[in-house]
């Protein structure tokens, strides 16, 4: 039953992301946190880590598709690199300040900085011009999303 609950979050992840350009880390840090809960209960290690081991997950895949992003981007030479490259160092210091800040703070704190976080998000996108319409290519990849 997991892994069917799981495939299709992982569909509606695959469909939020095409129609928003966000959508994994919205889908399934929830889903990661409630399953993880569920399944090993609130005083197992594990049930009482599972805010963070949701958001590292999803920090994880991020990371991997940025990489593979840049990559890419690099190959058919998109990239400008001394506009680039300075931004790697504060990448970093973010990276190192949120992971000290993450192991002092509990699961609570986590999960409410996630609603938070989501909370902020919709109401950033709420605020966008959405007078353009949808334009055929935007809707034929909102379908490639259904498959991926």
């Amino acid at each position: 039953m997991f892994y069917v609950l799981l495939a299709c979050f992982g569909c509606l992840s695959g469909i939020t992301a095409v129609l928003f350009g966000f959508g994994g880390g919205f889908v399934v840090v929830p889903l990661l946190y409630r399953m993880l809960t569920a399944s090993h209960g609130a005083d197992d290690p594990v049930g009482q880590s599972a805010m963070h081991i949701a958001v590292a997950t999803s920090t994880c895949v991020m990371i991997v598709n940025a990489l593979i992003a840049t990559v890419k981007h690099h190959r058919a030479r998109n990239l400008i690199r001394h506009y680039v490259w300075p931004l790697g160092g504060f990448i970093g210091l973010g990276a190192v300040v949120g992971a000290i800040a993450a192991m002092g703070a509990s699961s609570e704190v986590i999960r409410y900085g996630f609603i938070v976080y989501l909370g902020v998000t919709i109401l950033d996108l709420s605020l966008i011009n959405m007078s353009e319409p949808a334009r055929p290519a935007e809707i034929g990849y909102a379908g490639v999303g259904l498959i991926t």
